[in-house]
């Protein structure tokens, strides 16, 4: 019988120090899958103090985890945009962890998945329910991209760079911090 080798914990994710806070307004972290991996260099010409962590066949369980390595390391910053819940399903249980790991954020703010999947309507129930919470806000991604197939390449999912440019100009009004 093979003596069980003990699991090592998983490594700490390496990151770049996050941007230095300006006079230009908050610091803002976005955490995304491929939708917001494709559209960074759009978000990061539109919104200033941005840092982009976004990963193609992220998944929201993933998300979790890298929000709360940074709230521990203090590195989430004053606002979060999150764009999670393309690549399976969202669940409510999901949310309120994430609410919780960020409960001192100023302004959290959900976008809408626009996917042909069957979690698409389920994920998006969830992630309009983040509006219960009283740092938290959601963009409507869905509605967006449903009245504009062609900022999508084939897959009906991914941004072709007109579609970035949309998606950056959506998002960028939500980069202030609440009044």
């Amino acid at each position: 019988m093979a003596t069980p080798v003990p699991l090592s914990p998983p490594p700490e994710p390496t990151l770049a120090p996050p941007p230095l806070p300006s006079s230009d307004g908050p610091r803002i972290f976005a955490l995304g899958d491929s939708v917001m991996l494709g559209a960074a260099e759009a978000l990061q010409s539109r919104i200033g103090n941005l840092e982009v962590d976004a990963a193609v066949s992220r998944q929201v369980s993933e998300g979790i985890g890298i929000l709360s390595w940074r709230r521990d390391h203090g590195l989430l910053g004053d606002i979060v945009l999150v764009h999670l819940g393309n690549n399976g399903y969202f669940g409510e249980g999901q949310l309120e962890q994430l609410m919780t790991v960020l409960s001192d954020v100023d302004r959290v703010a959900f976008l809408t998945v626009k996917v042909p999947r069957e979690w698409e309507g389920p994920n998006n129930g969830v992630i309009n329910s983040a509006v219960a919470y009283p740092n938290a806000i959601v963009v409507d991604w869905y509605t967006k991209g449903t009245e504009n197939p062609d900022f999508f390449w084939e897959d009906e999912i991914h941004l072709r760079p007109h579609g970035a440019q949309h998606y950056a100009l959506m998002i960028a009004p939500q980069a202030t911090t609440p009044e």
